[in-house]
């Protein structure tokens, strides 16, 4: 969310952070995942570790439907004020105080 002269962000993606004002939202905040490239490899991790006849077959889709379906994640976006945790100064993002 830009204002004058300001980029503000409500979260920091886990993986590339950067800031993100939507994204995916892992197990009710635990983890933030701006784009699905990544999305995509973290469940191939996740289902790789706690399934030991995991299918490497199995497609970006249905791994994303299946996960999404029991709760894993969700896809959000923030846009109110208050949801604003992070602001990028000079190409880093540093919290913002309360």
């Amino acid at each position: 969310m830009e204002t004058k002269d300001r980029i503000l962000f409500a979260r920091q993606c886990d993986i590339t952070g950067e800031g993100m004002n939507d994204g995916y939202c892992i197990q009710d905040g635990q983890m933030y995942i701006k784009y699905e490239k990544d999305m995509i490899k973290h469940i191939r991790k996740v289902e790789k570790e706690g399934n030991p006849a995991y299918d490497k077959g199995l497609s970006d889709d249905f791994l994303l439907n299946d996960y999404y379906e029991a709760d894993y994640y969700y896809w959000t976006e923030w846009e109110c004020e208050s949801d604003l945790q992070y602001e990028e100064v000079n190409g880093k993002l540093i919290e913002l105080e309360d």
